[in-house]
């Protein structure tokens, strides 16, 4: 499996095609679904499921897109964020946003509309063709998750662990202290040298945020 990495939208969120010689599973599409279409239409790749490891706006705007042009493909998230697809997503998302920086409203006015997810994830659960394991981290949502590949030795973290720092809890329905505990207890314990991609920034490994990373020590 390879990884290539696209940074999109206002907050430059980190969208991920893993992917093999035909396949592609896409790890939150926050945004620019045109530009993740073309580049899976340049490839040659036929699209398995779309990957979400929480419901924030940034991480899936460009899903209702990519729906359309790939409706074959599984729309994945765990239960506890579900509210973020389908009928109540507009509604949860208008008023996320509110919390945050009403602002933001001009950036997402014209997506309305989201599918209803067609898988509800939960925690160890076992992705197929692509060998992800669900890991759930509470926290920065009610519903985030990290896909670990024990194999390949890849974690995508969401915005539960970054480079040197962790996921915001100033948010609605965030918690620090469940954070805290989902990283000690999801995925600090995985081997030091896993690589972890996160929801932003770049890309960092368990050991070197066991030994730099001022929030966990």
């Amino acid at each position: 499996m390879e990884i290539e990495s696209l940074a999109v939208g206002i907050f430059r969120t980190n969208c991920y095609l893993l992917h093999d010689t035909q396949r592609v599973w896409i790890i939150d599409p926050g945004d620019q679904g045109e530009m993740i279409r073309q580049i899976i239409s340049e490839r040659g790749w036929t699209v398995q499921s779309i990957l979400l490891t929480h419901g924030h706006f940034d991480h899936i705007l460009a899903v209702p897109y990519l729906h359309r042009h790939y409706p074959e493909a599984e729309i994945m998230i765990h239960r506890e964020d579900s509210s973020a697809l389908g009928e109540t997503a507009y509604d949860t998302m208008v008023s996320f946003i509110r919390h945050v920086d009403v602002q933001l409203l001009q950036h997402v006015n014209d997506i309305t509309e989201f599918p209803s997810p067609t898988v509800l994830l939960e925690d160890g659960q076992l992705i197929g063709g692509c060998n992800l394991r669900v890991l759930f981290t509470p926290g920065h949502s009610r519903g985030s998750i990290g896909f670990y590949n024990e194999e390949e030795g890849i974690l995508f973290s969401g915005d539960t662990l970054f480079y040197h720092t962790i996921g915001r809890t100033d948010l609605p329905f965030a918690d620090y202290d469940v954070l805290i505990d989902s990283i000690h207890k999801k995925l600090l314990p995985l081997n030091k040298e896993v690589n972890v991609y996160p929801g932003h920034g770049k890309v960092t490994t368990i050991g070197d945020e066991l030994k730099s990373n001022p929030f966990l020590s």
